[in-house]
């Protein structure tokens, strides 16, 4: 879950203290799959532009310092970002914000469909690769064939 709030007062304390409370109250659940985003994600607020991008394992977080301390914040490991426009910090977060919110999971949207969806995503694709790769190939079992003991006649 994440959330962001703005507050300005006399001392950094108060200020600090109404960001957090205005945050907590707009705080939402964001869909992610394994360490990363979900899909791919525009937000905008103002001239502010923010794509979002799932990335592969080992990426990191490549994004700027308003997005990449989001991002931190929200436990995303692996992700791609864009800022397109200004990058005013305030708009930028906000812009994230727009975009994790447009964030949909696998179910919800089969469930708003109504019809079943395929998922290709870079996390999703390594994870089957490697459990294709560490397990052996499925085939005919070879049991060991008992012998009959013979009998001297």
């Amino acid at each position: 879950m994440v959330g962001l709030g703005y507050g300005k007062a006399k001392g950094v304390p108060m200020a600090i203290e109404k960001a957090s409370k205005e945050a907590r109250g707009q705080m939402f659940r964001v869909s992610m799959v394994g360490d990363t985003v979900a899909h791919r994600a525009v937000g905008t607020h103002k001239a502010a532009k923010v794509l979002l991008m799932p990335a592969t394992p080992g990426t990191g977080v490549k994004a700027g310092g308003t997005v990449r301390a989001i991002m931190q914040v929200l436990g995303v490991h692996n992700v791609l970002s864009k800022v397109f426009g200004p990058t005013n910090p305030v708009n930028v977060a906000r812009a994230t914000m727009q975009a994790l919110a447009g964030m949909r999971s696998k179910a919800e949207v089969e469930r708003l469909r109504s019809s079943p969806v395929m998922l290709f995503h870079p996390q999703v694709t390594i994870e089957k690769r490697v459990a294709q790769v560490e397990e052996p190939q499925a085939g005919p079992a070879e049991e060991p064939v008992a012998e009959e003991p013979s009998s001297a006649e």
